[in-house]
């Protein structure tokens, strides 16, 4: 998966109202991009560009990664009791970005794309 084509389905998950809009000063920047950084470097972790994180808007407790973007939804951030365990979900992600495991994009994100799709109607004859 391309960087463009990374950033056109967190793009396309904000269009739909499921990924929180990036703020300057928000949550996303402040607490979880400083909690990668602050993983990433001192373990000397090298990868192929640079990490971000962003959140979720669903209640369900739940982490993915999409390229070099890790997601947590926003039940999942109101669940943990601190920084440091949500420093442990980051720290999961940024291992399996690391480690190159990656979704099979041909099953990502089904919901959204098939209810976008428009099912012709069906005439009675």
């Amino acid at each position: 998966m391309e960087y463009t084509d990374r950033k056109r389905a967190i793009d396309r998950l904000e269009v739909a109202g499921l990924v929180a809009p990036v703020e300057a000063g928000g949550f996303e920047n402040k607490v979880l991009d400083q909690i990668a950084i602050n993983l990433a470097v001192p373990n000397k972790l090298a990868f192929t560009g640079q990490i971000h994180t962003r959140v979720l808007l669903t209640d369900t407790i739940e982490a993915t990664t999409v390229g070099n973007t890790i997601l947590m939804s926003r039940g999942l951030i109101d669940s943990l009791p601190s920084e440091e365990a949500i420093a442990s979900v980051v720290a999961m992600e940024l291992a399996h970005i690391a480690m190159g495991h990656r979704i099979d994009r041909r099953f990502a994100f089904t919901k959204i794309c098939y209810s976008r799709i428009r099912r012709p109607s069906r005439s009675s004859t």
